[in-house]
């Protein structure tokens, strides 16, 4: 027969378990918002990018591939705040221009503290621009995102993201014929902090490296496990 407290300590497990189940749930709504948003055409018109970051968390930065690490408040507010009408990155109503890059797979552990998460989702993304003649280019974008949230102020956030190439490749080539060493910093593009980790994307002369690890159970965070 079950006493008082072994009901207390059911409860308790129970308790913990919701509060899980709700916290995986915010953290996909957040990498559910940040593909909505991460495109010219929505951008300022629903929301910026940065309202997802923690950004009064010390620690919080983003990586863009080869680029490198973007980190702190301002730096994240460079990348992913309001843009300029008519920049690279900012808002745009040009004609076929295109940038969807939906997430699959979604993989979450949220640490046993309750205090942060972490997630792995694929990302097959598509894209088309061009030049100033109208000249479009459609391609292929794949990618994989490892995300550390935190909870900061109650509310679920990203912490660390880390967005790791797999390929950009023309459309009618395939990416057999893509080099990734090929690619370049976009004109314009925000300073970064510091260089780039663990970068592996797709080459056709060697063993492909798949990148990142899904998390695995934990109770704290460790920074020597973070994306």
């Amino acid at each position: 027969m079950a006493t008082v407290e072994s009901l207390e300590k059911k409860v308790r497990e129970l308790e913990k378990e919701v509060e899980r189940s709700r916290a995986a749930r915010e953290c996909a709504r957040l990498i559910g918002r940040f593909c909505y948003l991460n495109n010219p055409h929505v951008q300022n018109k629903k929301g910026t990018i940065s309202e997802l970051f923690a950004l009064d968390t010390p620690g919080v930065r983003a990586q863009w591939g080869q680029l490198g690490i973007f980190e702190g408040k301002q730096s994240i507010l460079n990348i992913y705040g309001p843009k300029p009408t008519g920049t690279e990155m900012g808002p745009s109503s040009r004609p076929g221009w295109m940038f969807i890059h939906p997430t699959a797979s979604p993989y979450i552990e949220v640490a046993g503290d309750l205090k942060t998460a972490k997630g792995v989702w694929l990302s097959i993304g598509i894209e088309s621009a061009g030049d100033d003649k109208g000249n479009l280019k459609p391609a292929w974008g794949w990618g994989a995102y490892g995300v550390d949230f935190i909870k900061e102020k109650g509310q679920w956030k990203i912490w660390h993201l880390h967005i790791y190439r797999i390929f950009r490749a023309p459309y009618k080539e395939g990416w057999t014929a893509w080099n990734p060493d090929d690619e370049i910093i976009p004109p314009g593009a925000a300073k970064v902090d510091r260089p780039g980790k663990d970068d592996y994307p797709y080459r056709p002369t060697q063993p492909f490296i798949f990148k990142p690890d899904p998390p695995s159970p934990y109770e704290t965070f460790d920074e020597a496990t973070g994306y």
